[in-house]
């Protein structure tokens, strides 16, 4: 057995660097969305998004659950390099035959469904996320957990979207330039993935009788995705037929924003799901539970404050990044800042049950949230249009985490959270209280919002730490130990 002697990945680091990846994620779009969306507008915007959600459901079909399938298992082997060239060799060549059936789906439903000959352009420039997702192999990266390559590809790929926006979308008209960006800035940097990967890997194909047993278990993965596209993308789709561009223009503004903050939370989530399946393959259960604890108590302390400030500045916010015209998109904003409550929480009880490998009991959570997110979309958007389909996403998730949560029962044993959610609560009130303070006497735009903002994320913090939160005083020590 050939063995490669890596250093194992500290987890704290990794969640920094993910989470340096997903604040520039945030600033980035903060950047160029505002000037995207006064020069595109909310129909053209629409266009955009409604091409982009019809896509996603190939991409899905390409990827077919393999990402959260090679993730789980390679991560248990990773040190033998042997074993794992050849697993990922084999994922590789079973994601090319997917790859290439979903470009065959994906050309039969253009040609046979007229409604879609209006996008056929954006389409056709979107559909280039499939093979270069594919090619990018960005799996590996998460079972080797090198998140330092990731953030910095990241990194520069936005900043050179940065370039290209503020260059080619300069017109309403525009509106394919900036499709052709955004799929550069998603997929471009995949190329270098491409050539990083022997890093790790021999790189080559291999067609045998695995490819099916790998293909056996990550249908259940490609189940659940489909399911979870459908209450992620379906109310796009649904919102865009029921109620035209311009819904979808305005719930794209307040989807921007939920999917810029949750992905920033989220990071941290992400970082520990290869090292649990580390742990899980080696039945280190102690350490397993420990990192678990470690994970719900640093997204409580990350999460509640979040959820409560989008709520005091969501006005502002949608004033910044898309402008008085979206000020439709407020309400929407405010329902999905619930959704990321219950979504975060919800997938780190997905990830106990992915990593204790019961993907089934996630599958039929996600089937039942997409079930009730089409029938709250179709209840709700005829009267609330883009206002319904938040609430849609928002009902979605909460399902998703009553039905994933019950399922957890016996796979972990938590250690006490209870001293930290009390420092959260109080610490949440103080800012709460602190931030209607300042709207009540401030007038000044610019003032009012960087006072709630840093104001607010002050006194939280002062008093996570009067509090003695854990989370907090470690995070402290390990800023001081850099200084």
């Amino acid at each position: 057995m050939r063995l490669l002697n890596q250093k194992k990945p500290n987890i704290r680091l990794n969640a920094i660097l993910n989470s340096i990846r997903s604040v520039m994620s945030i600033i980035f779009p903060m950047i160029t969305y505002p000037y995207v969306t006064r020069v595109l507008m909310a129909e053209n915007l629409g266009k955009v998004n409604f091409a982009s959600s019809i896509l996603s459901y190939f991409s899905l079909i390409a990827v077919l659950g393999l990402t959260s399938y090679a993730a789980r298992e390679g991560a248990g082997f990773r040190n033998d390099k042997i074993k794992l060239s050849n697993f990922c060799a084999e994922l590789l060549s079973l994601n090319l035959c997917t790859t290439v059936f979903a470009y065959i789906i994906f050309g039969i439903i253009l040609v046979m469904v007229p409604s879609l000959h209006p996008y056929t352009g954006l389409l056709i420039i979107y559909s280039i996320t499939i093979i270069f997702s594919t090619l990018g192999m960005e799996w590996v990266y998460t079972i080797f957990e090198d998140y330092l390559y990731i953030t910095l590809r990241s990194i520069a790929m936005q900043i050179l979207s940065l370039i290209l926006m503020f260059i080619f979308v300069r017109d309403i008209n525009d509106f394919y330039w900036y499709a052709a960006i955004n799929v550069i800035a998603s997929v471009g940097g995949n190329i270098f993935n491409f050539i990083h990967v022997r890093k790790y890997i021999s790189l080559k194909l291999k067609f045998n009788k695995n490819i099916f047993i790998h293909l056996r278990y990550s249908i259940v993965f490609f189940a659940s995705s489909i399911a979870s596209s459908i209450y992620s993308n379906i109310g796009n789709t649904l919102l865009g037929l029921m109620s035209g561009d311009v819904a979808v223009g305005l719930l794209a503004v307040a989807i921007k924003i939920y999917v810029m903050i949750k992905s920033l939370i989220i990071a941290v989530l992400n970082v520990t799901t290869a090292r649990l399946a580390y742990y899980k393959y080696n039945n280190m259960q102690d350490e397993y539970n420990h990192t678990v604890s470690k994970l719900i108590k640093t997204i409580i302390v990350m999460l509640f404050p979040v959820v409560i400030g989008i709520n005091l500045v969501a006005e502002e916010v949608i004033i910044i990044v898309a402008g008085s015209g979206f000020m439709q998109s407020v309400s929407a904003l405010r329902y999905l800042s619930i959704g990321i409550l219950w979504s975060i929480l919800a997938s780190i009880a997905g990830c106990i049950l992915i990593t204790s490998k019961q993907e089934k009991k996630v599958l039929f959570g996600t089937i039942s949230a997409a079930i009730i997110n089409v029938i709250v979309n179709l209840l709700c958007i005829p009267f609330m249009k883009q206002d319904g389909t938040a609430l849609a996403i928002v009902v979605a998730e909460l399902v998703v985490l009553i039905i994933n949560g019950r399922q957890c029962k016996g796979l972990v044993k938590l250690e006490k959270i209870s001293n930290v959610i009390l420092s959260v609560f109080v610490s949440c009130i103080a800012m709460s209280v602190f931030c209607l303070i300042i709207e009540k006497s401030i007038t000044i735009f610019v003032l009012k919002l960087l006072l709630k903002v840093i104001g607010g994320g002050f006194i939280y913090i002062i008093f996570l730490v009067i509090g003695k939160n854990e989370i907090a005083l470690e995070y402290i020590e390990m800023i001081k130990k850099f200084r």
